[in-house]
C-alpha cells in the first residue's frame, strides 16, 4: 500500500511542477526532466543489482516512444496551464481506454460490456473538459481558446505511449518494464534535447538554464518515481485494483490542490467530468 501512495504523490508532484514551470525553454526542462529521470532509472538498476537487456528492435522501438513522451508531455504541460492540474490529470488518467481497446482486439484480451460502455464514455466526456461549455464557444482567450483539441492531443498521444508498452510486453517480453522505461527517458531526453538546440533555446547568449534546471531535475526524478512505485505495487497487490486507486487518487488530489493552491476555478460541467472520470476508469480496471 505505500508503494502505491507513493505512486499517486509521484505523479501529484509531476502535475503541479508543470503547473509551476516556466513556459520558456520548454524543450530544454523537458531534456532535464528526462535526463534525471534516466538516471534514477540507472541508479535503481545499480542499487539493485539488475542489468538492462534490450533487443535491436526494442532499442529502436524506445527511440520511436522517446519521442511520444516529449509530444506527451508537452500535450500535458500545456492542457494543465489551459483546464487546471485536475482536469488534466483525469483526461490523462481516461487515456487508458486506449491500450485496453487495443488489448482486446489486437491482443484478444478478455473484455466485458461494461468497459466497452467506458471506452465509449471516456471518448464522449472529453468536451466537458473545457472551460466553457459549450466547448466551440466564440470566446477564444487563453483559459478556452483551443481546450477541446489539446484534451484530445493529452488523451491520445498518452494513450499511444501506453499502448506501445503493452505492445512492447506482448511483442518482446524480456527484461522488466522499469528497465525499458528507463532506455526510453534517455531516448526522449536526447530528442528534447536536439528540439531545444534546433530552437536556439541552448544558445550560451541566453544564459545558463537555472529555473529550468531547479525545476527540470525533481520533476524527473518524481516522474520516474511514479512509474517506479506503480511497478512495485502491481507486484504486491491486484493490478486492476491498484490501477483504479491510483488514478482515483491521482484525480483527486489533483484536482484539490489545484483549488487550494493555484485558485483553479472548476464550473459544473467540469466537476461533472471529474466525476465522470472516476466513474469511467474504475469501470475500465474491472
Amino acid at each position: 500500500m505505500l508503494s502505491l501512495l507513493l505512486a499517486i504523490v509521484s505523479s501529484t508532484v509531476v502535475a503541479l511542477i508543470l503547473r509551476l514551470a516556466p513556459s520558456k525553454r520548454r524543450f530544454t526542462l523537458f531534456c532535464l526532466n528526462y535526463l534525471a529521470g534516466a538516471t534514477a532509472g540507472v541508479v535503481v538498476h545499480l542499487i539493485h543489482g539488475d542489468t538492462i537487456e534490450l533487443s535491436v528492435a526494442e532499442l529502436a522501438m524506445s527511440v520511436g516512444l522517446g519521442g511520444t513522451y516529449v509530444l506527451g508531455l508537452l500535450s500535458f504541460s500545456r492542457a494543465i496551464k489551459m483546464l487546471g492540474t485536475g482536469i488534466a490529470s483525469s483526461v490523462a488518467r481516461l487515456s487508458v481506454a486506449i491500450p485496453i481497446l487495443v488489448s482486446v482486439f489486437v491482443f484478444g484480451e478478455a473484455g466485458s460490456w461494461l468497459q466497452t460502455a467506458a471506452i465509449a464514455m471516456a471518448i464522449t466526456i472529453l468536451p466537458l473538459a473545457s472551460r466553457d461549455w459549450p466547448p466551440f464557444h466564440r470566446r477564444r482567450d487563453h483559459a478556452s481558446g483551443g481546450a477541446l483539441p489539446i484534451a484530445a492531443a493529452v488523451f491520445l498521444v498518452i494513450g499511444v505511449a501506453d499502448t506501445m508498452l503493452k505492445v512492447r510486453e506482448e511483442v518482446f517480453g524480456g527484461s522488466g518494464p522499469l528497465g525499458f522505461v528507463t532506455v526510453v527517458f534517455a531516448s526522449a531526453a536526447v530528442a528534447s534535447g536536439a528540439i531545444a538546440l534546433a530552437r536556439g533555446e541552448l544558445r550560451s547568449d541566453r544564459g545558463t538554464p537555472r529555473s529550468q534546471m531547479l525545476i527540470g531535475l525533481p520533476l524527473g526524478v518524481a516522474n520516474f518515481g511514479s512509474a517506479f512505485f506503480m511497478a512495485s505495487a502491481v507486484r504486491s497487490m491486484d493490478g486492476p485494483f491498484a490501477y483504479a486507486v491510483n488514478a482515483v487518487g491521482v484525480i483527486v488530489l489533483t484536482s484539490l490542490l489545484g483549488v487550494i493552491l493555484f485558485g483553479e476555478r472548476l464550473r459544473s460541467h467540469n466537476y461533472a467530468f471529474l466525476a465522470l472520470s472516476i466513474t469511467t476508469v474504475v469501470i475500465l480496471q474491472l
